[in-house]
This record gives C-alpha cells, structure tokens and sequence, in this order.
C-alpha cells in the first residue's frame, strides 16, 4: 500500500487522525482476505511525523500521537510492516524513529555507483561502442546525483535522441 503526506490531510476537523487508523486497518484486512504480507509505504513520511507535530501542523492535528500507537500495535501483525522514505530524517521524533526495526541512513552514490546507475538506465539504448572512461567521465558529471536524477538524465537523453531520429 502505498500512501503520502498528503493523504492523511483532510479539511474536517479530526478527521485527519482517523486516517492512519484507516490505512492500518485496509492492510490488515488485504492481509486477512489474501494471507500474503502486507507493506504500507509512506513516501515523504516526514511531511506526517515529525517534530513540529502537534497543533501547530498539519491543520492542527497530531498525526505523530495516532501513527505512535498504530505502529506499537503491528507487533501483533507479523506478517504487516511499514516502510518510509524521506530525505530529511532529522525531522522525524525519535519516539517514532524507535518504532522502526530498522532504519536505514543512505548517503551519496558513489562513483561506481553511478556508473552502474548509467549503464543500468541506458541499458536499452545502443551503447555498445561506449568506452569505460565515457561512462567514467559521465558519471563524474553526476557527482551528488541521486539514483532518480540520473534515471531522469538517461530518459532526457533518450527523449532528445529519439526526437531527432523522428525528426529526420
């Protein structure tokens, strides 16, 4: 299942506290009907837990208070678990931190990284006479990038590449 910070926002006053309740209760009926492993992935988690949680965000609510008492709850649910991502981990509490069995910090592509990233993305496209330094040399130009922006690099390329074929 996946979700966002967005779909926790309503603009009915507590409504919005009901909705975590509603995704893990979704879940654990899909797990009941299918008897499969369920996993809810909230993307940008830190737009909804974080430390300035409470009255003053998200419309007033306290998202981080219900999630809290939710994810105490899913040790009973083994075959239930919760990812998140977020690019700021900082903002979320470590009360809620501690709930996650495991928590994982991934810092910057390295060059190999990159490299494989370039060759992996592009791997549809007629590359057979690229040497290893071009790939180097690219990859170089990518230093900071993260796997998504080089992912949209190769589709820009491609696109431009296949516009001009069209063209001519």
């Amino acid at each position: 299942i996946f979700a966002q910070g967005s779909d926790f926002l309503t603009c009915w006053k507590g409504e919005a506290e009901k909705n975590p309740k509603r995704l893990f209760e979704g879940a654990i009926k899909i797990q009941k009907d299918t008897g499969k492993h369920v996993h809810i992935m909230i993307d940008e988690i830190d737009t909804v837990l974080n430390k300035d949680a409470g009255q003053n965000s998200f419309g007033g609510t306290n998202l981080v208070t219900e999630f809290q008492i939710l994810m105490d709850g899913v040790v009973h649910y083994p075959h239930l678990s919760v990812w998140g991502a977020t690019n700021v981990p900082e903002r979320i509490p470590m009360p809620m931190l501690r709930r996650f069995s495991k928590v994982l910090v991934v810092g910057e592509l390295s060059q190999e990284d990159r490299v494989k990233l370039l060759k992996g993305f592009a791997g549809f496209m007629p590359l057979a006479d690229m040497l290893p330094h071009v790939w180097e040399d690219l990859a170089q130009k990518l230093e900071g990038a993260t796997g998504d922006v080089i992912r949209k690099v190769v589709d820009h390329v491609w696109r431009t590449k296949m516009t001009a074929f069209v063209d001519k």
